[in-house]
């Protein structure tokens, strides 16, 4: 670890890193936004301390164009100028935007869009060179997190329910695309890289899952190697390694430069494919056996409906995502050889649940924002982190 920054009275809510000025943009559940500049003496101090009128929940910052956008907990979105030697803020405009805390905004500078979503179950998006308003989308439920593919105008939006909508989005008009169905739990972050043509996203069910939109008629693979929810995620696209962060504590390493498998859909049944004996909601089944019925499982490589006596089988499986052992059935366990079982993935104790995370590509330098109220500065290559 570089350094850190502990002089946090409460939890910091979302940040921003300044690479030109080696600094960090915090807002926290004091209602303060702060720029926290490297000193001489090698310490973090704030070169800025301005008092927001409520809280800030989400922010994105465009380093070129000095702005930042915060996302208040009353629905509204601030946007500020900022000196160029970061010593100054000029709040230029408000976005009356939603009724409830905004959950995440992203700037697109090219569109000169301001997207944001709150948990007012909207999406909406503003042009920035008037401040009016020119899409709004009501969602089945609270929107979470968003994001934006600037060479398209694609709109990704997580919702609670763990489902993820596609919007194409213009200057008069938007159009739903489609849905994204995977996870079991509330979408707390999403990624969308252009070259890749991957979104990827992590989740309340502590699953990290990529979407291949592009060219692989949307396959999707899993990822689980956590045992608490995933907060954040991030791509480091030059050694093709994910990171996400969980509730757990740990942080996880994915190599993304090897070959991954689709997730296997379940299939569905009323008894066991193996051997008949009927689930506990076939009593239909069961009067005419006159046995009792059996909980369902499923064999993670060939989803197969089974009982527990029929997958009692387990085995790691990192090619599909699953780097703690899983319930496979007899003929599967075989199935498996030795280089099936090699981990593609590197898990490491950060002793405190690590809520935010961002990555600056040029120093090789991690921040994350943990839930003791600390921002840490980590360098992967001196930390032996991979």
């Amino acid at each position: 670890m570089l350094d850190i920054i502990n002089r946090f009275e409460c939890q910091v809510n979302a940040f921003a890193v300044v690479s030109k000025e080696d600094g960090v943009i915090t807002v926290s559940n004091d209602r303060s936004l702060k720029v926290w500049l490297k000193r001489d003496n090698g310490q973090y101090w704030p070169s800025i301390c301005h008092f927001l009128p409520d809280f800030g929940t989400a922010i994105s910052f465009n380093e070129r164009m000095l702005k930042i956008f915060i996302g208040l907990n009353v629905g509204v979105v601030e946007e500020f100028k900022v000196a160029e030697d970061f010593n100054s803020v000029t709040l230029e405009r408000d976005f009356h935007a939603h009724q409830k805390p905004v959950t995440d905004i992203h700037y697109a500078q090219a569109q000169e869009y301001l997207l944001s979503c709150s948990r007012d179950k909207t999406f909406q998006y503003f042009h920035t060179h008037n401040g009016l308003r020119v899409g709004r989308v009501t969602l089945d439920s609270q929107a979470l997190s968003l994001a934006f593919d600037a060479l398209s105008n694609h709109v990704f939006v997580g919702e609670y329910n763990g489902v993820i909508s596609m919007y194409l989005i213009g200057d008069t008009e938007y159009q739903f695309i489609t849905k994204f169905v995977g996870h079991e739990g509330s979408i707390r972050q999403l990624l969308w890289d252009a070259e890749l043509k991957w979104l990827i996203s992590c989740s309340f069910d502590q699953t990290v899952v990529i979407w291949d939109v592009g060219g692989l008629k949307g396959k999707s693979f899993e990822l689980r190697y956590h045992r608490g929810k995933v907060n954040a995620i991030l791509l480091m696209k030059k050694q093709m390694r994910l990171i996400s962060a969980s509730e757990d504590s740990h942080l996880v390493f994915w190599k993304l430069d090897t070959e991954r498998q689709s997730v296997t859909p379940w299939e569905e049944s009323d008894s066991c494919q193996l051997c008949a004996g009927p689930f506990i909601w076939s009593f239909k089944q069961m009067y005419q056996d006159r046995t009792i019925g059996k909980r369902q499982h499923h064999c993670r490589k060939c989803g197969k409906a089974l009982c527990a006596n029929c997958c009692s089988q387990q085995s790691v499986m990192p090619k599909a995502g699953f780097e703690f052992p899983q319930r496979l059935c007899a003929d599967c366990f075989d199935s498996l050889v030795p280089e099936e079982k090699v981990s593609l993935a590197t898990r490491h104790n950060v002793k405190s649940a690590v809520s935010l995370m961002t990555y600056d590509e040029s120093r090789n330098l991690l921040v994350t924002a943990s839930r003791d109220n600390t921002i840490k500065f980590i360098n992967i290559s001196e930390a032996g982190l991979q």
